[in-house]
């Protein structure tokens, strides 16, 4: 259902599965959450910015790789238009067409997804204004600091959704994990969930860790080659709009795409009789991937361990 505020000052009357970030002087109207419906919950409001009407859309994004700007891109790495990015307050702002053909800019904080649109002309530097005025609101991170990628997850609960993409989350158990470490440059990510599901033909694991708060985050993708259910692997490529860089691995196990110099990126391997799919999301860098994939044997023993590890209960209770 769709409940209308008053005011922002009404959130916390309910429990969002994200952090809201509101206007601190920018005026403010059609404020309303989402919850309880057959779409995940969200905030949605609309500011008036430099006399033109903008509407923004916030919600924890679930069912693709964390942080990437997923309403500008109109397949797996190929965006309406080409896709701008310009760091603000130590996060990245993509900037460019949407799904509407409107002129958007989103970006990635803490979990939350943070969409912006309008019909009218916006500039870069207008969405700029914008969006560190949002930052400056300033919630408190603590607050879901102790809850897993599937306590956030609207689909992990068995959601149904209309895009694969959706589905593919949907059918899969999920469970919560230890705080088990993936290592990566001179630090670690913590694990955070993880969904899988097996058939006669083979399994599809995903395992989500992320640090600071899911101020950044890693999704891998385990499956196995041949598994007979749909969308198993991603078509990994460079596409238009995004991804700058394309590299092929040694041996020709896999593929990297990356956009400079701090993210997003994807990677895709051929290992044995798995294929293995990782999303980074902005904020992890060259450095950070090749240190991940320098040590590919020490994540996989990893991810057995968590496999190993997780409880019988189902998230979804």
């Amino acid at each position: 259902m769709i409940r209308v505020l008053k005011s922002f000052g009404d959130i916390e009357h309910y429990r969002l599965p994200f952090l809201a970030y509101v206007p601190m002087s920018h005026e403010s109207y059609d404020i309303s959450v989402r919850i309880h419906d057959q779409k995940w919950p969200s905030l949605r409001y609309h500011v008036t910015l430099s006399g033109k009407a903008v509407r923004i859309k916030q919600f924890f994004l679930d069912s693709f790789f964390p942080g990437f700007p997923k309403s500008m891109l109109k397949d797996f790495s190929s965006g309406y238009s080409t896709i701008r990015s310009r760091e603000v307050g130590g996060y990245l702002l993509f900037l460019g067409k949407n799904y509407r053909n409107h002129d958007a800019a989103s970006f990635w904080v803490h979990g939350t997804m943070i969409e912006m649109d309008s019909v009218d002309t916006v500039s870069d530097d207008e969405y700029e204004k914008l969006a560190i005025d949002l930052l400056s609101s300033n919630p408190d991170p603590s607050r879901l600091e102790k809850f897993q990628f599937p306590d956030r997850s609207y689909h992990s609960k068995g959601f149904p959704g209309n895009w694969y993409e959706d589905q593919r989350i949907t059918r899969l158990s999920w469970r919560r994990t230890g705080q088990f470490q993936l290592p990566i440059a001179d630090g670690s990510l913590i694990a955070s969930g993880v969904g899988f599901i097996q058939t006669d033909g083979g399994s599809h694991e995903i395992f989500i860790f992320q640090a600071e708060s899911y101020s950044r985050a890693v999704w891998v993708e385990i499956a196995t080659k041949g598994i007979e259910i749909a969308h198993a692997f991603y078509d990994v490529r460079k596409g238009t709009g995004l991804f700058d860089t394309e590299l092929e691995l040694s041996d020709g196990k896999g593929l990297l795409i990356f956009r400079k110099p701090s993210g997003p990126a994807v990677i895709k391997i051929n290992i044995g009789s798995i294929i293995m799919t990782a999303g980074f999301s902005p904020g992890l860098d060259l450095h950070d991937i090749s240190s991940f994939l320098s040590r590919l044997d020490e994540i996989l023993t990893l991810l057995e361990r968590i496999m190993d590890s997780i409880p019988h209960r189902d998230a979804k209770s």
